[in-house]
């Protein structure tokens, strides 16, 4: 209720509601008019505090109470009038307010959080974190030469055209004049395919830079 999520200003500074899963511009005068989203929040409120089982089921200890009592800045004449049960909330908070809170046993069920986890960590690695650090930072933050390596090389084969293309599942089209399908492929990159050999020819000054690209990197890699 104090933070109001139905009700927002947009930047011009209008008034703006949630009504009907829409938000719609209001006037001021009709600010205090109750949407549908506002009117259900404060009938969930009076069966859940109105409620016989509730009120016998539910602690009210001081803090409860002092949460339930900031209902009262809110339950405004306004409000009453256009939902008349909320009347008897209102009635119920006032006696609320001159009511000492009972007292409760304590119950017979403690729950408590055991780290047991953390703590296994603690007792198995005691006085080696200076070893795990340095072994984290040999393996994960400083990768030899070899497993670069070994890293592009699983790069290239995962990138590899053959497989892209298979899953693709259309035919290879010419890189020179888009004529499909294309039959003729780059025998250095293997990545770019041609009608024929007249369009290879032509296509080789664009594409000479490309396929230097793909021949070291994959030379890098084996």
């Amino acid at each position: 209720m104090e933070q109001q999520p139905w009700m927002r200003g947009d930047s011009n500074g209008k008034l703006l509601k949630y009504i009907d899963g829409k938000w719609r511009e209001v006037s001021m005068a009709d600010k205090l008019q109750l949407s549908k989203t506002e009117a259900q929040v404060w009938m969930s409120l009076y069966q859940l505090l109105m409620s016989p089982d509730c009120q016998q089921k539910y602690q009210l200890h001081a803090h409860n109470k002092s949460h339930i009592m900031r209902l009262r800045s809110h339950l405004m004449e306004t409000v009453i009038d256009q939902i008349p049960q909320l009347s008897e909330l209102q009635r119920y908070l006032t006696h609320l307010s001159v009511m000492d809170p009972p007292t409760f046993a304590s119950s017979d069920l403690v729950l408590e959080q055991v780290p047991e986890v953390y703590d296994k960590l603690l007792r198995e690695n005691n006085h080696q974190w200076q070893k795990i650090a340095d072994l984290h930072r040999e393996k994960l933050f400083s990768p030899s030469a070899t497993d670069l390596q070994q890293q592009a090389k699983r790069w290239v084969e995962a990138c590899n055209w053959d497989m892209m293309e298979t899953l693709s599942g259309d035919a290879p089209r010419c890189g020179h004049c888009g004529q499909q399908p294309a039959t003729k492929r780059c025998s250095r990159c293997r990545s770019e395919w041609y009608c024929c050999r007249g369009c290879q020819v032509n296509q080789w000054k664009k594409h000479k830079a490309f396929c230097d690209i793909i021949v070291s990197t994959a030379s890098m890699s084996t």
